[in-house]
């Protein structure tokens, strides 16, 4: 029998080629899972026919196009949505609108920008640009006394960057804008109420020209100046028309110390002369020594003593009688200081004492007499039971002192606070019990001792004065 022919296989040789046909259909199906991912996820083609839908600002977050919305991650840059908030930014910059309502306006815009990207450097520029425009306009309500705009402005810098460097220099301002404005409405209302230029302490012109020193080019202050020297001048031309001579010589000072240009101060001056030619110095004498004698004596006193025997002195210096008037006069008011003092009126010698100092009384007898009003005005208080402090044993130096004798009870010891007045003459007066430790044991024995003290009378500037004095009182039974 015929035999087929046999053929060997190598097993070898069956397992290789298997492993190369397994590994072709996977890079296919690879490359073909790719191919198809690619084409899926293939964005669609932008129609340049139309027109870009139109991409919310509103700072939501989400940015809408071809209807269909999408979520932008806070505190990752939307360079569309920071670029739309640079350009309204730009234009409120442009327009001056560097303040507005609901965050419109140029300073908010960009600390938007730079919350968005602090490293913008559109925004900080543009932020720079701002302040700096801001600070010029506070800068101008200053200038113009515009406390509102000022003050709006001057804030929003404090929030927006509050080490910008005028900023310190700008508060300052502000608050001597403000103490200016306030002095400026206190001149007002003198003006109103006629005080020109009188009474001292209390008049227009000493508060117009404490706003000058403050700012020497202030509009209203100025005019406020002049406002009063024409409502002087008006005075001088009554005093003129009255022949009173005195009245208008003293109005000419007021209006040179006003406004030391005013255009009529000569023809006052020239009106003046002619009316001192036609009055006698015997005249003048009269007039003075008449007010003398009616008790106006110097100032705030009008057509006052003492003014006019200045005034003649100043004409005729060599006139006694003018001298002697002027003697008489400042001895009168030191006289009516020491009467006032020894009725105890306070007020009546210290409102003599002020006008002797206006004449220019003698500065010894002046400084003796305020010492007495001071010591008078202490003993005033200690009648009314007023102490600047309570003293201690220990500030006093005691004549006599009597010990308090315990008193019989079943409680051991304790304690009493006593204050009490030592008068001028070194006396106890007025000692109650401030506080205690058992109510209604020992307080009584405590008083009954220290009424019976004496101290030497405490001094001051030379004279004995009451003061009020404060002691604890302990008791302990010795046995």
């Amino acid at each position: 029998m015929d035999e087929a022919p046999s053929s060997t296989v190598n097993p070898m040789t069956d397992s290789i080629g298997g492993m190369v046909l397994a590994g072709g259909l996977f890079l296919i199906v690879v490359v073909l899972g790719a191919w198809m991912w690619l084409q899926r996820n293939q964005p669609a083609p932008i129609d340049y026919t139309g027109s870009l839908p139109p991409i919310d600002l509103s700072g939501t977050g989400t940015s809408k196009r071809n209807g269909s919305s999408s979520s932008v991650e806070l505190g990752q840059r939307d360079n569309s949505d920071v670029d739309g908030i640079l350009r309204r930014a730009s234009e409120a910059l442009n327009a001056r609108r560097y303040l507005e309502a609901n965050g419109a306006g140029a300073l908010d815009l960009y600390l938007e920008v730079l919350k968005k990207d602090p490293y913008s450097k559109e925004g900080l520029d543009g932020l720079d640009l701002v302040l700096d425009n801001m600070a010029k306009k506070a800068d101008a309500g200053l200038a113009a006394y515009d406390m509102g705009e000022a003050e709006r402005y001057i804030a929003a810098i404090s929030v927006a960057r509050p080490d910008y460097g005028v900023l310190v220099g700008l508060h300052d301002r502000l608050e001597l804008a403000k103490t200016v404005q306030i002095l400026a409405d206190k001149a007002f209302r003198q003006l109103s109420s006629r005080k020109l230029a009188a009474p001292p302490g209390d008049n227009a012109a000493e508060t117009y020209r404490t706003i000058l020193t403050y700012d020497p080019e202030h509009r209203a202050a100025k005019q406020g100046m002049h406002k009063i020297a024409l409502g002087l001048w008006a005075s001088a031309e009554k005093a003129m028309a009255n022949k009173d001579r005195e009245q208008a010589e003293e109005l000419l000072l007021q209006i040179s110390a006003v406004e030391p240009g005013f255009s009529k101060l000569g023809l006052l001056a020239k009106a003046i002369a002619q009316m001192s030619r036609g009055t006698t110095l015997k005249a003048r004498l009269a007039n003075a020594s008449e007010a003398y004698a009616k008790g106006r004596l110097a100032p705030p006193d009008v057509n006052n003593a003492y003014d006019l025997y200045r005034r003649i002195l100043r004409d005729h210096p060599k006139s006694r009688d003018a001298r002697r008037g002027v003697m008489r006069v400042r001895d009168r008011l030191l006289t009516g200081t020491r009467r006032a003092l020894d009725d105890r009126d306070v007020a009546e010698a210290t409102s003599w004492l002020e006008r002797a100092l206006a004449a220019g009384a003698d500065s010894k007898k002046v400084a003796e007499l305020s010492r007495d009003i001071a010591h008078e005005r202490r003993l005033h208080k200690a009648r009314q039971g007023i102490f600047e402090e309570v003293l201690t044993l220990s500030d006093l130096k005691a004549v006599r002192r009597v010990n308090p004798k315990y008193p019989r009870t079943e409680e051991a010891e304790g304690w009493v606070d006593v204050e009490f007045t030592v008068n001028e003459r070194g006396r106890v007066k007025d000692a109650v019990v401030k506080d205690q430790s058992i109510e209604g044991v020992f307080e009584r024995s405590a008083l009954t001792a220290v009424r019976r003290w004496k101290f030497e009378p405490v001094r001051e500037n030379g004279r004995p004065i009451p003061v009020r004095v404060g002691f604890r009182f302990t008791f302990r039974d010795e046995g």
